[in-house]
């Protein structure tokens, strides 16, 4: 590996991160459309076998579920990165605190994320 490659490696093993980041952090403020926007226009997310399929989708999506908490703070830990070119694969575990509408009870909920990305104009 050249010191060229290995810099860009490092620069593409940041971004995912900061991509990850700022995942979390707008399902933490419950901004479905800071959320959505970190997919494709034709991206998928599925959870739990429901799949959702383009970024407007997903968004409506995550508006109506975001609808249902007052507190949800999402936390992710153990990420791991595999780099091509122009696109990685990442895995990466979430534990998140929530507050349901109406509720007051502290609920955790335990996930983990498989995601397919791709290097776009934008990043």
């Amino acid at each position: 590996m050249t010191p060229d490659t290995a810099l860009q490696l490092l620069i593409d093993e940041r971004d995912i991160h900061n991509l990850v980041s700022a995942y979390s952090q707008a399902v933490s403020r419950l901004d479905p459309v800071a959320a959505a926007a970190l997919f494709v226009t034709d991206g998928t997310l599925d959870v739990v076998g429901n799949k959702l399929c383009t970024r407007a989708i997903i968004e409506d999506g995550m508006r109506q579920t975001f609808a249902q908490f007052d507190m949800l703070q999402m936390l992710f830990h153990a990420p791991c990165f595999v780099v091509q070119v122009d696109t990685a694969q990442a895995s990466w575990s979430t534990a998140e605190f929530a507050i349901r509408k109406d509720g007051e009870a502290l609920n955790a909920i335990f996930g983990r994320y498989e995601d397919d990305l791709v290097r776009a104009p934008d990043g």
